[in-house]
């Protein structure tokens, strides 16, 4: 095969290639939202994990250099002839006054309600003690429900 015939063959196949970079492109912008999304659900105490069918090994290795980008740990999950992605969230260490200034508007909000209790989300063991002397400063009982690495805070009135 010649040069002429090589590069013709090349430029044929240009437009499938643009069309798959094209396409890879995109994957790569979704699952960049996607955890996104997934790590401001983790500060907020919603996910710790996130689970992404993936069958496609192509949309596999974008998503393991994006958790490797963010430092999340990520493994490839085979499941018979489904494939999946699971990311792990890293764990959110705040200060004292951090914690207390996010769980502080949950029990302002519960004091200035009508309900009888509210669940907060579940948090360490560090989160929950600040979030009990913060609820007592105000005269509000909590008390921690669940077990192991589950435990949240119940907050009702005195």
């Amino acid at each position: 095969m010649d040069r002429e015939q090589r590069k013709v063959e090349t430029d044929a196949e240009a437009p499938a290639r643009q069309a798959e970079e094209a396409e890879l492109e995109a994957v790569s912008v979704q699952l960049r939202c996607t955890i996104t999304e997934f790590l401001e659900c983790k500060e907020e105490g919603r996910a710790d994990q996130l689970l992404l069918p993936m069958n496609d090994s192509r949309q596999r290795k974008i998503a393991h250099q994006i958790a490797a980008e963010l430092e999340i740990k990520c493994e490839t999950r085979l499941d018979g002839d489904n494939t999946q992605v699971v990311l792990w969230a890293p764990e959110v260490k705040r200060s004292e006054a951090q914690v207390e200034e996010h769980y502080a508007a949950a029990v302002a909000q519960f004091v200035q309600g009508g309900d009888e209790s509210m669940l907060l989300p579940k948090m360490n063991s560090f989160e929950r003690n600040v979030v009990h002397r913060t609820a007592e400063k105000v005269g509000v009982k909590s008390t921690t429900q669940g077990k192991g690495s589950h435990k949240a805070i119940l907050l009702t009135r005195n």
